[in-house]
């Protein structure tokens, strides 16, 4: 079926299309919101100089929200970090415990892996 007389659709079509893709590109770059702890330690975790352990850690916790015993060690570790040292953290940070790790949950607070 034709259009009416001198209806032309490609504006609207351009316009639709440039809103699309505004709202595709603004759906990936769009971070996803990280629970209080997980969020303080990846900013921290940003702020630290470049390194083969950092990067790792990051790459960890950045890739989603951690749930369940590994997120709640990693809030007990928050609430505990005034009793380490600034070098200590990523050590801690690197426990397999804090990644989700279930046959170890609760051990964390005596030691981490080295990175």
């Amino acid at each position: 079926m034709p259009f009416p007389g001198d209806f032309n659709p490609q504006p609207l079509i351009k316009k639709l299309r440039r809103h699309l893709f505004n709202r595709i590109r603004a759906a990936e770059i769009a971070l996803e919101k990280f629970p209080v702890p997980q969020r303080q330690i990846v900013n921290w975790l940003h702020a630290l100089s470049p390194s083969a352990g950092r990067n790792r850690l990051l790459q960890y916790f950045e890739v989603r929200s951690l749930t369940g015993a590994a997120f709640n060690e990693l809030r007990n570790l928050w609430r505990e970090r005034s009793q380490w040292s600034l070098e200590e953290w990523p050590h801690r940070l690197d426990d397999p415990c804090v990644r989700g790790c279930p046959d170890r949950v609760g051990k964390i607070r005596g030691g981490g892996l080295k990175i």
